[in-house]
């Protein structure tokens, strides 16, 4: 197991700051050299002792690869999380306020909220139109405006777990996890992807546990969550070869379960994770205020990408591949 999540098991998860060392973008002590003059530069770890002060201390932290002239500046991810806090539920749910710095000039640094699940460690990002989102600048920058921060987003986390218990209550039919499946894919894949590769929604929404069993919209959100982006999973099929059928005295392709990659980049892993939560609050909404999905709906929703792709209505996934290899090969 990862040496930070084995800490999320330990009685004190805290990250101290000679483990953060390992993490020269965290440590920094100045920006990239191809920033300008004019960029103001704050050091991740003045920022971390804001957090300290009010009471948020470092659990786990994720740093993007990066080529020479970007390492030790690159964009990171660290969550924190108030020692004192208690785990909720048979999940054992953790509040936490995530954060996302560089230091190449690339963005304005974000404090978030999040869900930390110790029973299958996933970790997600709350959706922006919750409202748990703050961005500040480094220009005009504050050690202030950072604790005010902090504290903002503290006071609203236990508004995230009402938000989860909602998720929890809410039953879904098969047609409602199959379009919330296809639509989850929408959030780390193209509508060009969804049509030209082979997506498995039934692999996707197979849960890894038993815990995860009953049809929740919680449950179906933290599935699919951990197969697209915290370990990925066999959700694609895919033709690996061709081997020879003495029966028919063909080639045939041989088609295989592959593995899709995690999202291990700080900055993808935040946008997947919060695109999903806001899925998850639109189904919320949809399912409690109009009721479930109708029989056929998923289809429905797939010949909606295929229009909004190709501009032709009622076209099958094949042709709609044909075209898109047409299209491609013009362009090439």
């Amino acid at each position: 197991m990862n040496t930070q999540l084995e800490r999320m098991n330990a009685k004190s998860p805290v990250l101290d700051h000679e483990y953060l060392k390992r993490y020269p973008s965290i440590m920094a002590e100045a920006p990239a050299g191809r920033t300008s003059s004019r960029y103001s530069f704050i050091p991740t770890t003045r920022i971390i002792e804001q957090f300290e002060a009010v009471g948020f201390y470092p659990v786990l932290v994720k740093e993007a690869h990066a080529g020479d002239d970007r390492q030790g500046f690159q964009k990171h991810l660290i969550r924190f999380r108030q020692p004192n806090v208690a785990a909720t539920g048979l999940d054992k749910l953790f509040p936490e306020i995530v954060l996302t710095n560089s230091h190449d000039a690339g963005a304005s640094f974000k404090l978030m909220m999040g869900i930390f699940r110790l029973v299958c460690t996933n970790g997600a990002v709350v959706g922006e139109s919750f409202g748990g989102t703050i961005r500040i600048n480094h220009v005009g920058y504050t050690d202030q405006a950072v604790r005010d921060a902090v504290r903002m987003i503290g006071d609203r986390l236990p508004q995230v777990m009402d938000r989860v218990d909602e998720f929890k209550a809410l039953e879904m039919t098969p047609d409602d996890k199959g379009v919330f499946a296809l639509e989850a894919l929408g959030t780390k894949y193209s509508k060009e992807d969804l049509i030209r590769r082979t997506f498995d929604t039934d692999a996707l929404l197979l849960p890894a546990r038993a815990i995860d069993s009953a049809s929740t919209l919680w449950n179906s959100y933290n599935t699919v969550q951990e197969r697209l982006v915290e370990r990925g999973g066999r959700i694609e099929h895919r033709k690996t070869r061709e081997r020879y059928n003495y029966r028919t005295r063909q080639m045939e392709p041989v088609i295989k379960a592959v593995r899709t990659r995690a999202v291990n980049s700080p900055a993808e892993n935040v946008k997947v994770n919060q695109r999903l939560w806001e899925l998850a609050e639109d189904f919320n909404t949809l399912i409690s205020t109009r009721g479930h999905c109708e029989p056929g709906s998923a289809k429905k929703v797939m010949n909606g990408i295929i229009k909004s792709v190709t501009g032709v209505d009622k076209m099958s996934l094949e042709d709609a591949r044909t075209f898109l290899e047409q299209r491609e090969a013009a362009q090439a």
